[in-house]
């Protein structure tokens, strides 16, 4: 379907991620090394954590052209991820998905998939392997961020031998992981420092302690001057509270709108949950959106984290 197209479009889900973002601009740059007209496409200002990517330089607000040969879709499965840019995937004569979410939808006139796969990065970067394609500096720096940020700097069980060797090819070409998780993890601002103080003093743990969670209100954004990406990895730090199988973050970005992130460790899986809530993921980590307020959020999150582990 690559080597066919003569105009490519490539979309990422709403609100990208390292590995929405690493796989877009990677995938982009390597299909213009192939001597393919790739343009990765987002109408929304890429996260600021992710900068050292310089995505400025790659990713344009709109497309160039109303109907490309083809559409490819990433880190995701369904064409209203993609937000404002849905049209654009919905009336493409030709799309391809590539993911590694178990499916939420038969989108695509192609589908390549990788469930096994820790970042839809691993699964471009063996799709390039295959083909032989140019690898630079800039395409391996951008698809290890993939890979970094999907596993937790490798310390989630997603994390497998392929992708570590997969790792270590990249870093052959330059890039460094330190490097990466420095910029992600370890640098914050002031913002983000005083909003995870909030998060923190909201924590709570069930009874039986197999669950904690917290939340952050619109407010709390407001106050410390935070911006949605300011909760990077937070959902992680609860998850490493003594006994917790399960670790939720509820954040009101905005009134009526909370998004929820789940992470789960040992025989506790949380994708049904999400699943159930109208989102989706992973088994150990999955995010869901509930349009209604911050309290009533929590209680139906609550309500049915009680039917997957012994609250």
């Amino acid at each position: 379907m690559i080597d066919e197209a003569s105009s490519i479009i490539l979309l990422m889900h709403w609100n990208p991620d390292g590995d929405a973002l690493g796989s877009g601009l990677g995938l982009a740059l390597a299909l213009r090394e192939m001597g393919k007209d790739a343009h990765i496409v987002s109408s929304q200002e890429m996260p600021k954590i992710y900068e050292f990517l310089e995505p400025q330089r790659v990713v344009e607000g709109s497309s160039p052209w109303t109907n490309p040969d083809l559409v490819i879709l990433l880190d995701c499965d369904r064409p209203e991820r993609a937000g404002d840019m849905e049209p654009l995937a919905s009336a493409a004569q030709k799309t391809l998905v590539i993911d590694h979410h178990p499916a939420t939808s038969d989108f695509g006139s192609f589908r390549l998939t990788d469930v096994s796969a820790a970042a839809t990065a691993e699964v471009i970067f063996h799709l390039l392997k295959f083909r032989k394609a140019p690898l630079t500096y800039s395409i391996a720096e951008a698809l290890l961020t993939g890979l970094v940020t999907d596993t937790g700097g490798f310390r989630f069980r997603n994390t497998r031998a392929q992708t570590l060797e997969a790792a270590a090819d990249l870093t052959r070409v330059g890039p460094s992981v330190a490097e990466i998780v420095e910029a992600v993890y370890d640098t914050r601002s002031m913002s983000s420092l005083k909003l995870m103080a909030r998060a923190l003093e909201s924590l709570q743990q069930s009874p039986r302690g197999s669950v904690a969670w917290a939340t952050l209100s619109h407010n709390d954004f407001i106050e410390t001057h935070a911006i949605p990406e300011d909760t990077e990895g937070f959902v992680n730090l609860i998850h490493t509270l003594k006994g917790a199988q399960i670790a939720a973050i509820l954040r009101e970005e905005q009134p009526g709108r909370v998004r929820v992130s789940f992470r789960s460790k040992g025989e506790a899986v949380v994708n049904g949950a999400a699943e159930a809530l109208g989102g989706g993921g992973h088994a150990r980590a999955s995010a869901c959106i509930l349009e209604t307020s911050l309290q009533e959020a929590e209680e139906r999150v609550l309500e049915e984290l009680k039917k997957w582990t012994e609250f």
